[in-house]
């Protein structure tokens, strides 16, 4: 009944049906990890390929020396425990995980984690479907095209973004605009690194210029952020955002 509720409300806000079989994506990650883990648990996995990716991407938004060092040392930290043979794994999980997100239409990482088990009912989490996302972002988010029709950047704020799919509706509203996604600068903040890990890596793939934030939103403390890829085109273009959170 929730499912045809949902696809009812999107028909009349003629939001279209994805096109990507998320579902079976999903499925085909999930048989990967299963496969590469040995004597892992599988959330083990996924936590361990979104710290990888994680450091991977963030080591190319950055040139401080000391970072740069801290990124690699935990980069090897985290794959210095997997053979020789679960490297092409790795790059099976990063393909699947790249042509679930670039076109966007789902929280994919969220959607995954939880078929792993890795969410953790303990600090709140659980898995929003993106249906529901979109349709928040849809009612909610104003019109990003008007904003940057103008010459001017767009900005906006999810301070409980968990793996991102809320970004990821964000980010999929834009373009559906018209606004050009280096014209739109999307900032999450997560209170659980190994989740932070997972966001970043959600919205490098999807594209997004944007700043994850590993802190807290009521405390207003920060461990960690991290600039994706795209956005140093929107800092060139609109300069750095401020942030709602007390970056070092």
């Amino acid at each position: 009944m929730r499912h045809d509720a949902i696809q009812a409300a999107r028909h009349l806000l003629g939001i279209p049906a994805p096109k990507t079989d998320h579902e079976a994506l999903a499925n085909d990650f999930v048989k990967v990890v299963n496969a590469t883990r040995g004597t892992r648990k599988p959330h083990r996995v996924f936590d361990d390929f979104c710290e990888a990716a994680y450091c991977a991407f963030a080591r190319r938004t950055t040139s401080n020396p000391e970072r740069l060092a801290k990124l690699e040392a935990q980069y090897e930290s985290v794959t210095s425990g997997y053979p020789d043979q679960a490297i092409p794994s790795m790059a099976r999980l990063m393909s699947i995980a790249h042509e679930a997100l670039r076109g966007g239409g789902d929280d994919f990482l969220g959607r995954v984690c939880g078929l792993l088990g890795a969410l953790d009912g303990t600090v709140g989490q659980f898995f929003t479907p993106f249906d529901a996302s979109r349709l928040c972002v849809d009612l909610n988010m104003p019109d990003p095209s008007e904003v940057t029709a103008r010459g001017e950047g767009f900005m906006a704020l999810d301070p409980t973004a968990g793996s991102g799919g809320l970004l990821v509706a964000m980010a999929d509203k834009a373009e559906t605009a018209g606004a050009k996604l280096e014209d739109v600068f999307l900032e999450g903040v997560e209170l659980v690194p190994a989740t932070y890990h997972m966001l970043f890596v959600q919205m490098t793939l999807r594209g997004i210029a944007g700043r994850a934030v590993c802190g807290n939103s009521l405390t207003m403390g920060v461990t960690d952020y991290s600039y994706t890829p795209k956005a140093a085109e929107y800092i060139r273009r609109h300069g750095l955002p401020e942030s709602s959170m007390r970056l070092n």
